[in-house]
């Protein structure tokens, strides 16, 4: 899990580095390359382990001896959402610091014309 907020931290650093106006879409692309990068990581981690199948390891091994078991994930929707939600977070917080800013109205500027109401055409 602090792999997957570490990953989320950086992707986020890289993104706003490279784009930093920001906007929806790249903050929905952030999110949902997180979510599937946490799968994608899941899936490395439980192909490389040890045998799922425990009980026939240790039979298989012998009694006394100690073996590798595969890892579990106990909370996987926590582990899951980790990645996107660093990723997001932190791209909030650089674009709330170091984004483009709006340029500020001025305070005693003559209005505007009202060239348009309705009773014209």
């Amino acid at each position: 899990m602090l792999l997957a907020l570490a990953f989320g931290a950086v992707a986020a650093l890289v993104v706003f580095l490279l784009r930093r106006k920001g906007g929806v879409p790249l903050v929905l692309g952030l999110a949902l390359g997180g979510g599937l990068g946490s799968l994608l990581a899941w899936w490395i981690g439980t192909s490389f382990g040890p045998t799922g199948d425990v009980v026939a390891h240790a039979k298989a091994v012998g009694p006394n001896v100690p073996f590798e078991a595969p890892l579990e994930l106990n909370l996987g929707a926590a582990a899951m959402l980790a990645w996107p939600l660093a990723a997001m977070i932190v791209h909030l917080a650089l674009t709330a610091l170091l984004g483009p800013r709006d340029p500020e109205p001025e305070l005693w500027a003559e209005p505007k014309p009202y060239t348009r109401g309705p009773g014209s055409h």
